[in-house]
């Protein structure tokens, strides 16, 4: 007996017994019908997949094996016996214990000799893994999209929460800068005014005045800064700066605090070549200014303030501001950075805002620049920052 596909005629199989050893091996889940639905072959797939080991198989009715077969599967039946071809992706289908397998299905009709149709072959492939698995990635995927919004609103409730932050403090800062500008010169008339000369506890009083009033203004200036670098309104111009000058102005301003404090600072930049670097000048002085007063700060009584840079790749150059003072510890470093986080003071009586080193990292990071710390409790610290080097020409 030979088998042909309809329609397309290709060969199916020859010789009843080579077919038959055939089917008995294909990997596939693959059944031969005749025109009354009763099994002419199957593979071992087949038996497998729909649960009949140790059934009588061949020659028993598909609807006898199966008693529960849908009437939408009769139909189709019968019209691939009539030779039409039927095929389907993904289908359910449910065993007799109530279990649900997912299966991809074709089915072909058979002719015999004088092309007369024999019956049907059914070729299925159990697909529940793999629609196991596009669930899943459907799952997965609107859990992504969830969390994904999630974190947007999250993130928008965060961003409105720094911009009204940086309003008020801007404003605050802006209300607050005009009484203290009065201040500030009422205390310079009253320490200035010939005709009306202070004895020496009134002299001392305003100084002390006019003391902390420049403190609380540079405070403020601070906090304005910060405002603005967070709200993204912060200006930064980079130019051509000399770092040798800027280095040597900056010791200027604060060498008068530092032989208060009886604190020794020196500047290992200027026995260099020039150095030009990428920056603000104005930005970098207030930073380098910034990291020199912390360092005469939280020095140790008659300690050391060095200043070195060094060559960091071929286009970057490294300023370090070194003390011998307090140190911080490890598990702070991570904070150092952080707005009004006051971690260099947590051993020390010395006052402090928490606003300078996170101004002076934004404002590096502004002119390309980055930041960072290294330090040992009780040796000292050493702040960084690397900018772009400008080569002479």
């Amino acid at each position: 007996m030979e088998l042909y596909y309809a329609k397309e005629n290709n060969f199916l199989f020859s010789d009843r017994t080579h077919w038959m050893l055939m089917l008995e091996h294909i990997p596939a889940a693959i059944a031969v019908f005749d025109n009354d639905m009763k099994y002419i072959a199957v593979t071992q797939r087949w038996i497998k997949d729909y649960q009949l080991e140790g059934e009588q198989i061949l020659g028993r009715s598909h609807y006898d094996l199966f008693p529960d077969v849908p009437q939408r599967w009769k139909d189709i039946h019968q019209y691939c016996l009539q030779g039409n071809v039927q095929t389907c992706e993904e289908d359910p289908f449910v065993r007799d214990d109530g279990s649900t397998v997912w299966i991809k299905w074709e089915i072909h009709p058979w002719l015999k000799s004088q092309q007369r149709i024999g019956g049907i072959v059914m070729f299925t492939e159990v697909i529940t893994h793999r629609k196991a698995l596009q669930q899943l990635n459907i799952d997965l995927e609107q859990r992504v999209n969830e969390r994904t919004i999630e974190l947007s609103v999250a993130r928008d409730k965060a961003e409105a929460a720094s911009r009204a932050k940086s309003e008020f403090l801007s404003l605050m800062s802006h209300e607050l800068r005009t009484p203290l500008n009065a201040i500030l010169g009422f205390g310079q008339v009253l320490e200035s005014d010939p005709a009306n000369p202070l004895n020496g506890a009134q002299k001392e009083s305003v100084e002390e005045i006019i003391r902390s009033g420049q403190h609380l203004f540079s405070l403020i200036e601070e906090i304005l800064d910060l405002s603005a670098i967070e709200s993204g309104d912060l200006t930064v111009e980079n130019g051509v700066v000399d770092l040798l000058e800027l280095v040597k102005e900056s010791v200027a301003v604060v060498s008068e605090r530092a032989r208060e404090s009886a604190i020794q600072i020196f500047d290992h930049v200027r026995q260099h070549a020039p150095i030009n670097v990428s920056a603000d000048a104005l930005r970098l002085r207030q930073v380098l200014v910034n990291l020199l007063i912390n360092a005469i700060k939280y020095n140790k009584p008659a300690g050391i303030v060095d200043i070195r840079c060094e060559l960091i790749h071929d286009n970057k150059l490294r300023l370090k501001v070194n003390d011998t003072g307090l140190g911080i510890q490890a598990a702070d470093l991570d904070d150092i950075f952080l707005p009004f986080e006051k971690v260099v003071f947590k051993n020390s009586v010395i006052d402090g805002s928490g606003i300078g080193l996170p101004l002076c990292k934004r404002l590096t990071e502004a002119m390309g620049g980055c930041m960072g710390v290294k330090s040992a409790p009780g040796k000292g610290s050493t702040f960084w920052l690397e900018l772009d080097l400008v080569q002479s020409d």
